[in-house]
């Protein structure tokens, strides 16, 4: 049976220092399979401050159990987090179904 795949995305500005990082716990139930950002700017020659986009993350599921995908929001060099979205999956080794999302 093919593995689950848990497809991500969530608005994103690094144009004025805010970007996405996660964390996923515990580790060996899912992994990061693939990550990419998709500005909104028509012209990709010249970064605009304050053009923002989205970034997607795409995870497949390796093992069995409660995970939990943390995400934060910050601006680049800050401590603070800006925002935070936490997702709590439950996996079965083949199927990853959510059970929660929380914003902070």
């Amino acid at each position: 049976m093919q593995k689950s795949v848990i497809n991500l995305s969530l608005r994103e500005n690094p144009s004025t220092g805010f970007e996405w990082s996660y964390e996923i716990t515990p580790e060996g139930i899912v992994e990061l399979e693939d990550e990419y950002y998709s500005s909104n700017q028509k012209n990709s020659d010249i970064q605009m401050v304050g053009v923002g986009g989205i970034h997607y993350w795409k995870f497949r599921t390796i093992g069995v159990g409660d995970v939990t995908i943390t995400f934060s929001s910050r601006r680049y060099g800050d401590i603070k987090v800006d925002k935070e979205i936490i997702y709590t999956y439950k996996c079965d080794g083949e199927q990853a179904v959510l059970i929660n999302e929380c914003l902070r």
